[in-house]
């Protein structure tokens, strides 16, 4: 049972880090003012073959899985894109980031009572 919270949380942080990735190939194909460019960059497409592979483990693991766990694990991508964006990407953390990524895990630790 351990090793599908594993599948799933790996899932979540590959989901995260494929966003960053899809964030910067956007940002730096702006500068081309190519369109085309812009979806189909090295990094863009690095993002894509992240996500797709993020699938297919979240698939699996959540056959396994109860719903109360998915639940729990899914809205925790949402606050490690925001940390990863601020640690890699230099963002700020706004102070509504702050109340959001706060409202999460509330809400997670309410709903796992």
């Amino acid at each position: 049972m351990f090793s599908y919270y594993a599948v799933a949380i790996s899932a979540v942080f590959l989901t995260s880090a494929s966003q960053v990735l899809l964030k910067v190939g956007a940002a730096r194909s702006v500068r081309t003012n190519n369109l085309l460019h812009a979806y189909l960059n090295p990094l863009s497409l690095a993002a894509y073959f992240f996500l797709f592979v993020a699938t297919l483990l979240s698939t699996y693991a959540y056959q396994y899985l109860p719903i109360k766990a998915a639940v729990v694990l899914l809205p925790s991508g949402f606050i490690s894109v925001a940390l990863l964006s601020f640690w890699l990407l230099k963002e700020k953390f706004s102070r509504l980031q702050f109340a959001g990524s706060t409202f999460i895990i509330l809400g997670t630790v309410v709903f796992s009572l």
